[in-house]
């Protein structure tokens, strides 16, 4: 995951993964979330990503569950260090009909040989792909927690960073559902917030909309990309992060009056609840819209009208007239942002950051690697729009 630098604190703070793209598909397989199959005991089925080994005897549902937490996987990694993800074992989820299934509820998970996890999934229709998305980043935590922290660390975990886990990987996969869970929450109420940060996982699970939710004020601060990781990975070793949060964020105030957190998190909780939500554009239309962005032309300099693009940009960066339209460029970018498709995302928030660079007088390699990000980033998308395309196409 990239470090983000931004003092103006506005772009979003995550990227996507393009590098795998197959996870979009889920929003097509994501119908056959939970289907009971017939099972043959002669054909074991199995794939294995980086993270999980999915075991059935239906192949279709292990091709399903391999991407969809081969999606999980990647979301967490935006929170967790690589190194801690390098399991000795892949965690190993079996999807189980309801007749191999020997004890109540939807799951089990058991800790195996070699601190392994293994999941059970009760695989049948009432298994919503919202309750998977959950129960998958909680064998990943959980998995994550005691092999960096130890066997012990398991029922310390706090449940704030699994729900919100579960709920962000969920809404990738269905956006739409977005406005329903701000409205939830506007209803119920928001939860106390010291609660909430310290209900262990053995107690409970956490309210996935308010744990989500709690997740995306943590992100709200884009220079904060490494304090959200650094206080995700606390949660799972078993710390109240209220104090370290506290701290963190007081650095930022002028004054020395002592900040109260749940206050300032009830503010941005409402600011984000009240946000209201715009439909996704189709890849295309943000293609379109972004290259149009990036494209500079003719200015006007101190050297009268010069031909400008994103690589001679950094070279006319004191001119008033190019910073005036790179300022505005950005703050277009800011309010279409949400908009994009998520296939573009990742370009457009680079795109952003190259801005950024050249508005903060950043130093010229800082400009030249935002530079080098974004034109990757677009590559990537555009790869992706073609293979999906062709795919649709059915060539």
């Amino acid at each position: 995951m990239r470090v983000w630098v931004d003092s103006m604190h506005a772009l979003p703070s995550t990227r996507i993964c393009l590098q795998a793209w197959p996870w979009l598909w889920l929003l097509v397989l994501a119908s056959v979330a939970g289907s009971p199959y017939g099972l043959s005991a002669q054909s074991i089925q199995s794939a294995r990503n980086d993270f999980f080994e999915i075991v059935s005897l239906d192949r279709r549902s292990v091709h399903y569950v391999n991407e969809l937490s081969t999606h999980i996987g990647q979301r967490a990694a935006r929170y967790l260090d690589r190194e801690g993800l390098d399991y000795r074992l892949p965690i190993l989820v079996r999807l189980r009909p309801a007749s191999q299934f020997d004890f109540e509820g939807d799951h089990r998970i058991v800790l195996a040989d070699q601190a392994a996890v293994q999941l059970d999934l009760r695989w049948e229709h009432s298994l919503s792909l919202q309750r998977t998305c959950y129960l998958l980043s909680k064998a990943l935590l959980l998995q994550y927690s005691v092999y960096n922290y130890g066997p012990g660390a398991g029922p310390n975990i706090r449940a704030w960073p699994v729900a919100a886990l579960g709920m962000e990987s969920y809404l990738m996969l269905r956006p739409a559902k977005i406005g329903h869970f701000q409205q939830e929450l506007r209803e119920a109420g928001l939860p106390d917030l010291d609660w909430l940060l310290g209900l262990n996982l053995s107690d409970g699970a956490a309210p996935e909309a308010a744990s989500y939710w709690t997740l995306q004020v943590l992100r709200s601060r884009p220079s904060d990309a490494r304090l959200v990781r650094r206080l995700f990975q606390q949660a799972l070793a078993g710390v109240h992060i209220g104090e370290p949060w506290t701290i963190a964020w007081s650095s930022s105030f002028v004054d020395e009056t002592p900040l109260l957190l749940e206050p300032l998190w009830a503010a941005q909780m409402d600011t984000l609840l009240s946000r209201e939500l715009e439909v996704v554009e189709a890849m295309g239309t943000s293609r379109r819209w972004l290259e149009a962005l990036a494209q500079i032309n003719t200015v006007e300099t101190g050297d009268g009208a010069q031909t400008v693009d994103l690589r001679s940009l950094w070279r006319h960066r004191e001119s008033e007239t190019v910073r005036e339209l790179i300022a505005a460029r950005y703050e277009i970018l800011l309010l279409r942002m949400s908009r994009c498709n998520p296939a573009y995302f990742n370009a457009a928030r680079s795109l952003g950051t190259l801005f950024e660079n050249l508005l903060n007088d950043a130093p010229a390699h800082r400009y030249l690697h935002s530079l080098v990000a974004y034109l990757g980033d677009l590559e990537d998308a555009k790869e992706m729009q073609a293979a999906i395309e062709r795919k649709l196409a059915g060539e």
